[in-house]
């Protein structure tokens, strides 16, 4: 009998989120405070590594909680 290796990514629902309210990519960039290149790199690499703090500047400008900006997806 083998063991499998579990892996987990988060992927990132910041695009979904912000079409979802009809924001784009600059006004996210400019209502959040971040590098608009920061906000194109999540935009179109969802599974891109993003500090904390980011995160928190997006949700805020998104008025949506951190938590609704991520989800685990599990591998088998």
């Amino acid at each position: 009998m083998g063991s499998r290796k579990l892996t987990m990514r988060i992927r990132l629902l910041v695009r979904e989120q912000a079409e979802k309210q009809g924001r784009n990519r600059t006004w996210l960039s400019r209502h959040a405070e971040v590098q608009y290149d920061t906000v194109s790199g999540i935009w179109h690499n969802p599974y891109r590594h993003v500090d904390l703090l980011t995160m928190v500047k997006l949700a805020k400008a998104l008025n949506v909680k951190v938590a609704e900006l991520f989800v685990i997806e599990q591998d088998e």
